[in-house]
């Protein structure tokens, strides 16, 4: 019996986050959990177009993981990495 792969928690899902986490997610390497985007319609698209995952409108409603990727825009990516910080 295999273990499940660890999973991962995607912030920002544009080019580089859907690609990274198709990419994993077929070889195995995660499983996709929640994936949070600016708006639930853009979060809702990321799932359909990956095929897997949660939709979540808000970060209070992410669930634990293993691993999270922050995919956000460059110019966003600093101001997104110390609000997950403080909510660590």
């Amino acid at each position: 019996m295999t273990a499940s792969p660890p999973t991962l928690n995607l912030v920002g899902a544009g080019r580089v986050g859907r690609t990274l986490a198709a990419l994993w997610q077929a070889a195995g390497v995660f499983r996709l959990g929640d994936v949070l985007t600016r708006s639930p319609d853009s979060a809702q698209a990321a799932v359909a177009a990956l095929g897997a995952g949660r939709p979540v409108s808000e970060p209070a409603a992410m669930r634990p993981a293993e691993v999270w990727l922050l995919a956000t825009p460059d110019g966003a990516l600093a101001d997104t990495a110390h609000a997950w910080a403080r909510r660590a």
